[in-house]
């Protein structure tokens, strides 16, 4: 017989920062199966509560944790959890995803998720343990960084095999508005400044803890599901990740130009082999710190055993903070990238927007337009991490010239003028895509601009097939009516592997994935159909969102000047997405039923979907 956390029913706390009231709070059943968890049911309540006016960090706005029906399972790399707001880079939706431990601790702990409400007027953090919720003092953790914040609070809390912590660091308590919130040391959820929106509401960590394991509806079924889950992970397209982690890719991405380097002044960059994940493994001590109930060894701890900063102890970083601390500020040694990482993980920043803030700045250092004066004395040639590195407590403090940093790359340039505003990369309103070089691929390029999340909306098709439509190859990279059609088929999809608390490296072959669904919620008619019903929904909700908050194709599906450019040299020399864009835009708006020349989902589709209710709130006319 299944416990009382093991079949999924939408158990949700509603704390009041303001007034300090916990309420239990249930979601029905009819939302829940519209929108499942995760990014699903955080869009819905952003959407219903978090009105146009209310700016990110208003104490209106929500802010929303979310687990998901797998979270906490036997399944591979449950451990997944979401936090949506409205983030502070474009003021418009974020969903973002950290794997770890918490999405499967917040199960244990007794709930499926928590909606943040209001400011608090003394710095403070939530501790739920086994149905039990209250408000604590975070007096004693002001000024901490994310990893110290977390292990004191699992030592006070019992321990870091039996407690999960989400947190801020200096960024978030300072409102840089690209702060994340960071758990299990280095992984965080991190696009448009979710930790800025916490430090908004003095809300230092939220740790959870309670008996582990969750069954799940049908525990048998579940069971049986994770070895062939294991076996079309490791035969799906980022079966590479399972050793290497996403380091190991760096010298490859770097011949295809994928990679931005000095600010996209070149797409040449010699020394990736010295900072390549490969080097790495093979001059560094390596330990292995799988997240909760992964088969994979994609991140591991590692000990510099080298070079000036030998014996330093960092987590393994992604591909993204890899990128912005060697070829794009021009660092070639690896264990200067390396604690430069573990820097700004530990001050609490994504390095998403930080490395395009720190290439606008230093190409704009380099080539004569600011100097010293402006930088607070700072030598911002390329390469130098001693001056990044205080740069970037600068910024996380709001310290002279880092307090204009920490408004992010558009912002920033604005403030420093002159040509600064056409030497920073962003899409959007104003949010750093992901740490590549866009401009030649296209489809890495539109996935991101094309979103309502403030992350990529799929996988490229022209990059990782798409097995669960038919197509067993990635599809030729230029031509734009197959592109859209596909990035449109894989986006529902992609919404349905960010709500149900589970890694999406590990994503595994569709009529799998709804089986376990069903298993765990005990939804025996669950089919692949409802499950990319349910995808489509939460992208149209998400599109709906942002044509509430006055989004149109020219200012919100877009891009830079910059981002814009032609290709100088490299792989990709004399490409650009510039020209392709406005045909690509129209292109997928057509297959996801939406208004060609608008982005609103036409009314038909909102139908379809059960979305009549949102006709008048964005057909105005």
């Amino acid at each position: 017989m299944a416990g009382i956390n093991d079949v999924y029913g939408g158990k949700y706390l509603r704390v009041n920062l303001t007034t300090k009231e916990i309420k239990n709070e249930k979601i029905s059943p009819d939302v829940l199966r519209k929108y499942m968890g995760g990014n699903g049911i955080g869009t819905r309540i952003i959407y219903d509560e978090v009105p146009p006016e209310v700016k990110s960090l208003d104490p209106e706005n929500r802010l929303v944790f979310s687990a998901g029906p797998l979270n906490g399972t036997i399944v591979p790399g449950s451990g997944t959890y979401t936090v949506s707001t409205k983030g502070p880079l474009t003021e418009m939706l974020t969903c973002a995803q950290s794997n770890g431990f918490v999405g499967a601790r917040m199960r244990f702990a007794g709930i499926d998720g928590i909606i943040f409400q209001g400011a608090s007027d003394e710095w403070v953090y939530l501790w739920v343990h086994d149905g039990v919720a209250e408000l604590r003092s975070a007096k004693d953790l002001m000024g901490l960084d994310t990893w110290e914040t977390e292990d004191k609070l699992k030592e006070e809390l019992g321990g870091s095999s039996k407690v999960a912590v989400a947190c801020i660091g200096p960024a978030g308590e300072n409102l840089v508005k690209y702060a994340g919130i960071f758990n299990d040391h280095g992984h965080l959820c991190a696009s448009n400044g979710p930790g800025a929106v916490m430090g908004s509401k003095k809300l230092k960590a939220v740790a959870f803890s309670g008996t582990p394991g969750i069954a799940g509806a049908n525990p048998e079924l579940l069971k049986s599901l994770r070895e062939p889950w294991v076996e079309s992970a490791n035969n799906g397209p980022m079966q590479a990740y399972a050793t290497m982690g996403t380091l190991g890719g760096f010298t490859y991405k770097m011949q295809s130009g994928m990679v931005p380097v000095k600010n996209y002044q070149t797409n040449i960059f010699p020394e990736s082999d010295n900072v390549d994940g490969t080097y790495i493994k093979e001059h560094y001590e390596n330990k292995k710190r799988p997240c909760w109930s992964c088969p994979w060894s994609h991140v591991h701890e590692i000990t510099i055993t080298e070079g000036k900063h030998k014996g330093l102890v960092v987590e393994e970083p992604e591909y993204e903070e890899q990128a912005c601390f060697s070829s794009m500020t021009g660092i070639t040694k690896a264990d200067e990238m390396l604690k430069l990482c573990s820097v700004t993980d530990r001050l609490g920043m994504d390095a998403k927007e930080l490395s395009f803030t720190l290439g606008m700045v230093m190409d704009c250092y380099n080539d004569g337009l600011i100097d010293k004066s402006v930088t607070d004395g700072l030598d911002l040639s390329w390469g130098n991490a001693e001056a990044i590195e205080e740069l970037l407590q600068n910024i996380a403090h709001r310290k002279g010239f880092g307090d204009v940093l920490a408004e992010g790359g558009m912002r920033a340039a604005e403030k420093i003028g002159g040509d600064a505003p056409n030497r920073v990369v962003y899409i959007k309103k104003g949010q750093g895509p992901h740490t590549h070089d866009d401009r030649g691929h296209w489809g890495l390029g539109f996935v991101q601009v094309i979103s309502d999340m403030s992350s990529g909306v799929a996988n490229p098709p022209d990059m990782f097939p798409l097995p669960d439509f038919g197509y067993y190859e990635p599809i030729p990279p230029y031509e734009l009516d197959n592109l859209a059609k596909t990035v449109a088929l894989n986006a529902g999809l992609h919404q349905v592997h960010d709500c149900i608390g589970c890694c999406l490296f590990l994503a595994c072959d569709l009529d799998i994935l709804v089986k376990a669904i069903a298993a765990s919620t005990g939804w025996e008619d669950f089919t692949r159909e409802e499950a990319l019903e349910i995808g489509e929904r939460i992208v149209t909700l998400q599109r709906c969102y942002s044509i509430r908050n006055g989004a149109t194709p020219e200012n919100n599906d877009s891009i830079s000047p910059l981002m814009a450019s032609v290709v100088k040299d490299g792989a990709m020399k004399g490409l650009s997405v510039a020209k392709a864009l406005p045909e690509f835009r129209k292109l997928y708006y057509k297959y996801s039923g939406w208004d060609e020349e608008t982005s609103k989902p036409l009314k038909e589709t909102l139908v379809r979907l059960g979305l009549e209710s949102e006709i008048d709130k964005i057909w105005l006319d």
